[in-house]
């Protein structure tokens, strides 16, 4: 992989691992179908991530912790599948504190997704 000017090492987000994308999805008491939709992809390609058979870009781990974040999900835990400078917002900022109006966002959802069609 190219070196990027200007990153410095051991900046970049971490991949995340089958087995935490699995932990993420049952904290937080979603479907793995909400989960592929709050990451923005397929049932199908959430499968293969957990499989192991493909890995999880960060672009989507980041979409999935964010929409997480913003329905009441702990920043914290999330915040090494985000990019630096999110986390740092997210850790500094007050505006992100307001984000998250309930506590109880992330079992709402849970039930939602579980709520047949």
């Amino acid at each position: 992989m190219t070196n990027h000017p200007g990153r410095k090492p051991g900046s970049a987000q971490q991949r995340m691992t089958p087995e935490a994308l699995r932990q993420l999805i049952e904290r937080a008491g979603i479907t793995q179908a909400r989960a592929a939709e709050l990451a923005g992809v397929e049932q199908r390609t959430l499968e293969r991530w957990l499989s192991g058979d493909r890995a999880m870009p960060r672009s989507a781990s980041g979409l999935l912790c964010l929409s997480l974040i913003m329905l009441g999900g702990p920043a914290a835990l999330l915040h090494p599948y985000l990019p630096e400078a999110v986390a740092d917002w997210l850790s500094n900022s007050p505006a992100a504190t307001r984000m998250n109006p309930r506590p109880s966002a992330l079992a709402e959802i849970g039930q939602t997704a579980r709520e047949p069609a």
